[in-house]
């Protein structure tokens, strides 16, 4: 009962029993980096349960620690590839050899069975001789007669023993399959493919089958690719070909600068373009991106936010900054007495930058009248 509990008080070692989930590595999926079992979490997309993800999760420290998730993983290629493993396995030479040995075990149990026999007769044949003994008594003797009833007793009671071993043995051979099966269980290499991947196959009866092959899986993710470690019954260890996990749809469908455009990004940047101008300026040099796309404001952005390259526009303000201007916030007074006072030409110089629907615009005192005395607002 402790190693098939489903609660949080069973820890690592706990292993439930297969349930209804569509995951198949439920309670033997491993963490490749601190070795504690994964939870599985479902993703219901449609109604009533349909069309369902489910993802590995080590939770392990979050719940112990209070920290980040340890590793998680997308379950379904990943299932996969250690579904194709279980029906390889199960292959012709692999059942010939299940019959052999079932063979084997069937010539060595009628082996044993005759000996039961023998011995069965043996006891019997004892039992009668007490009998025997035990009514040839003078009735006046009852010291003998004590003694051979007991004999008598005992050796009924071990030719029951016995009997009632057989019997038990016989009925553990009955349930085994006879030889007119054989040819069915071979067939079966060539239907448990498509028995495994039946809809109709019920996911208790997928796990229960991987319970009697495999240990436990082991999964070290690298980045995108995994390469689960399976231990299969009987302590070998056999590493999975590699499993290429489902990218992020944004990493799937970015739409980045082709390898001639990434040159010209940082020249027009350096420039003082905006992302409006960068891209008027890439399109209309013939400039396309990673998917034939024209480029826009918006990916003219994320080009230079993922390779640390400062925009346009705050190329432009640094270059204003050196040259002493700044925000109206940043001047030590009003903003809005800054910009009347910038209109009005009273001591405060204004510069626009170029940047389109955006408005840009930087404030400095003149070296007429650098006060900021409030005796001017």
């Amino acid at each position: 009962m402790r190693s098939n509990a489903a609660n949080f008080l069973g820890g690592a070692e706990r292993l439930p029993s297969p349930r209804k989930g569509a995951a198949l590595l439920q309670s033997r999926i491993l963490c490749g980096l601190c070795g504690h079992r994964m939870r599985v979490k479902y993703n219901y997309r449609g109604g009533g349960g349909h069309d369902t993800n489910w993802y590995y999760v080590c939770r392990e420290s979050v719940v112990r620690r209070g920290t980040h998730t340890c590793r998680s993983m997308c379950g379904d290629m990943l299932d996969a590839a250690v579904g194709s493993f279980i029906v390889a396995a199960v292959n012709r030479k692999s059942l010939a050899l299940t019959l052999m040995v079932r063979e084997r075990l069937r010539a060595d149990f009628e082996a044993a069975d005759r000996q039961r026999m023998n011995r069965i007769e043996n006891l019997r044949h004892k039992a009668d001789l007490a009998r025997s003994g035990y009514m040839e008594v003078d009735l006046s003797n009852r010291l003998a007669i004590a003694r051979l009833e007991a004999e008598w007793a005992g050796r009924l009671k071990a030719h029951g023993e016995t009997v009632d071993e057989r019997q038990r043995y016989v009925k553990a051979q009955r349930s085994m399959p006879d030889a007119g099966l054989d040819k069915r269980i071979l067939a079966l290499r060539t239907d448990l493919g498509n028995v495994w991947n039946s809809a109709s196959s019920a996911s208790e009866n997928r796990k229960r089958l991987l319970g009697l092959l495999i240990e436990d899986i082991t999964v070290p993710r690298s980045g995108y690719r995994v390469e689960a470690g399976l231990r299969p019954r009987g302590g070998r260890t056999h590493v999975l070909p590699r499993v290429e996990l489902p990218r992020p749809r944004a990493t799937v469908i970015r739409r980045d600068a082709s390898k001639e455009a990434l040159a010209e990004p940082e020249i027009l940047l350096e420039a003082g373009y905006d992302d409006v101008h960068a891209a008027e300026a890439l399109n209309r040099h013939g400039h396309r991106d990673s998917r034939g796309g024209r480029f826009s404001a918006r990916r003219i952005r994320n080009i230079h936010l993922r390779n640390a390259m400062p925009g346009g526009i705050q190329r432009q303000r640094e270059r204003m900054r050196a040259k002493g201007y700044s925000t109206a916030n940043k001047l030590g007074i009003n903003a809005g007495t800054v910009r009347l006072r910038a209109r009005q030409g009273r001591g405060i110089e204004r510069r626009r930058l170029d940047a389109r629907r955006r408005n840009c615009v930087m404030y400095k005192f003149t070296p007429e009248n650098p006060s900021t005395g409030a005796t001017d607002s």
